[in-house]
């Protein structure tokens, strides 16, 4: 009986599968490597490089800054704005202490008719400018005369103890109580205010190189109230219950109650008239002036001037006698001497 053939097994494969399951844990090992790394790799890792530091920017020098502001208030004097010009004058000088900018901004100001303030900053300049420095300004004297003969001193005494003082709208500066300015010389109002009074207002020549004291009492405005007293014609004399008070028009700060007003002007008929004024308010009044008669209009002057003209014709007549009838061939009566004889 014939053998049966031999089985034909297939090549077994645990071999294959081991290397495969090999590779594979290799793979995921390696993977893992990469994505977390090696505690020692990364502790030899290099840091990274630190972002270089900008250039650094070098400040201007203060002097440089009072140049560049210089330049500035030079091009704003050509320009003839002259309050630009001593802005940037001053802020140059706060910067580098410069005397020279100071003699700069006081011609700035008196381009501006601001003599107190250009006197103030030419004297500095004579008082810190070095001598090489004023010998610049040959006509250093003659400029400070100029300047103080347009400046005067007002000498301020209110009746409060804060109060702001105005002349001519520009704010001067506040007083305690007293206080002295510099202003300009001339004819000037000025006028003090204080918070719960009434303005203070008085028009006042204030000489120069001399010193003009106002007193200022300040009412309440729960006591008095302001009366503002108008008329055809400006200049009247005011008074007020008989006290002169200005000239119209005229801004009074009076006491609540009744007041007589007074308006008087030479070539005009004086009137008379009565205001009521309230606390804290504000009241006009007008009072129109009439023209008085001219004198020869007036009886009382050709009263007078008859008998001036009748007592000259006896002088005359009498003066006539006393030298005599000239006797010759003219029939008598018809003989008159000449007046121009005496």
């Amino acid at each position: 009986m014939p053998l049966p053939p031999p089985l034909l097994l297939q090549r077994p494969t645990p071999i294959a599968s081991e290397r495969t399951s090999t590779r594979r844990a290799l793979a995921v090992l390696a993977t893992l490597a990469i994505v977390f790394g090696a505690p020692e790799a990364r502790a030899q890792k290099a840091p990274p490089k630190k972002p270089a530091a900008p250039p650094k920017v070098e400040e201007p020098s203060p002097n440089d800054i009072a140049q560049e502001l210089k330049l500035k208030g030079d091009a704003a004097f050509d320009a003839r704005e002259f309050d630009e010009a001593a802005k940037a004058y001053e802020e140059a000088y706060e910067a580098s202490k410069d005397p020279a900018l100071l003699y700069n901004q006081g011609r700035a100001y008196q381009s501006m008719t601001r003599f107190p303030e250009a006197l103030e900053r030419i004297e500095r300049f004579q008082a810190e400018a070095s001598p090489a420095l004023r010998a610049r300004v040959p006509r250093l004297d003659e400029l400070l005369a100029q300047l103080r003969a347009k400046v005067a001193v007002l000498d301020v005494r209110a009746s409060v103890p804060s109060a702001r003082v105005v002349v001519d709208t520009r704010v001067v500066g506040d007083v305690a109580g007293t206080g002295t300015f510099r202003v300009n010389a001339g004819r000037a109002r000025v006028e003090i205010t204080s918070d719960g009074y009434l303005p203070f207002t008085k028009d006042v020549d204030l000489a120069a190189g001399a010193t003009t004291v106002v007193e200022a009492k300040l009412v309440s405005r729960k006591e008095g109230g302001i009366l503002v007293v108008k008329s055809n014609t400006s200049g009247a004399a005011v008074a007020i219950d008989g006290k002169p008070s200005g000239q119209t028009p005229a801004e009074l700060v009076l006491l609540a109650g009744p007041h007589s007003v007074t308006l008087s002007r030479e070539g005009f008929r004086s009137v008379t008239a009565s205001s009521v004024v309230d606390a804290g308010q504000t009241k006009e009044l007008y009072v129109p002036l009439d023209k008085s008669a001219p004198i020869f209009e007036k009886w009382w002057f050709w009263t007078a001037a008859g008998a001036v003209v009748v007592v000259a014709g006896i002088v005359v007549v009498a003066l006539v006698t006393e030298k005599g009838t000239p006797s010759g061939s003219i029939p008598p009566g018809q003989t008159s001497a000449p007046l121009i004889s005496f």
